[in-house]
């Protein structure tokens, strides 16, 4: 349905044409959805933003968990090659932009500061929380990777990505392919 861009009805209107199709549908139920759970206050609201959020942040601090409880890692033998590859300050600094953008959501804090309650003090805790949050998760899933896979044998994965070639080796073929 999302992919029916079938006119259902048009409405003429003088500047441009409202169409309605099947995706303009699967595109406004969602909206029209939680726009509704908002409306009936911070409770529901806080629950519907708070699902989502809590698996994924507890399956990555599960996965960080188990790599370095149930895996075997090479960094020892890799702090060489670590230590004689220097990056400039600035270049890690660069690294995290990107990053940031991946994870975006969680500066999310800062567009809903009139539905907070003390703004002046929840804001920037919750802006430095998660913050530093999603720092720590990705420095820990990144020390992870290094851990369960030797540097030279990052590049050459074949087209997998390193997540799935990560739980292939803590976890066997089928985890892997979940994860």
């Amino acid at each position: 349905a999302a992919a029916d861009t079938t006119p259902i009805v048009t409405f003429p209107l003088p500047v441009v044409p409202l169409i309605v199709s099947r995706r303009a549908i699967v595109a406004l139920v969602p909206i029209v959805v939680l726009s509704f759970i908002h409306i009936r206050g911070l409770g529901p609201g806080r629950i519907v933003q708070t699902a989502p959020a809590a698996p994924k942040a507890a399956a990555l601090a599960t996965i960080i968990a188990l790599g370095f409880i149930v895996g075997s890692g090479a960094a020892a033998s890799d702090a060489s090659i670590v230590a004689t590859t220097a990056v400039p300050f600035s270049g890690m600094l660069l690294a995290l932009v990107p990053i940031m953008f991946t994870y975006s959501g969680w500066n999310a804090a800062a567009y809903m500061a009139e539905e907070i309650r003390d703004p002046g003090r929840n804001v920037p805790k919750a802006l430095i929380l998660g913050t530093v949050g999603v720092i720590v998760i990705y420095l820990l899933i990144n020390v992870l990777y290094l851990f369960v896979i030797p540097i030279g044998e990052l590049a050459p994965l074949g087209g997998k990505s390193v997540l799935d070639v990560v739980g292939d080796r803590l976890l066997g073929a089928r985890a892997g392919d979940i994860m």
